[in-house]
């Protein structure tokens, strides 16, 4: 999760975790949104946090079972609103490839 960009995957052992977006919080910390999934399992929404040189989880929430129809691309509601609490700026990839150090 440390590296991949927003909206890529990264595949785990058992299951398959997408970063949703990269975030700037008030405080200047950085935050990533993505959703965890696993087999036969709706998965989860999180959010992680860089505090110092480590992630820390902030937010986790259990996905809804996958539904027929729209979905849409966002993350979860609750995780926006989590966001937003905190005074959340979405990052431009460029912003985000710096803060990642996978940028120019």
């Amino acid at each position: 999760m440390s590296r991949a960009a927003s909206g890529g995957e990264v595949s785990l052992p058992d299951g398959k975790l997408r970063v949703v977006a990269s975030y700037k919080l008030g405080d200047g910390r950085l935050c990533r949104e993505y959703t965890l999934t696993r087999a036969a399992e709706p998965g989860w929404d999180a959010v992680d946090c860089r505090d110092g040189g480590n992630w820390r989880t902030e937010f986790l929430a259990a996905k809804a079972p996958p539904t027929t129809g729209y979905t849409p691309a966002s993350g979860d509601a609750s995780a926006d609103a989590f966001l937003s609490q905190r005074g959340a700026e979405p990052l431009s990839p460029e912003e985000e490839g710096k803060l990642l150090g996978t940028g120019k």
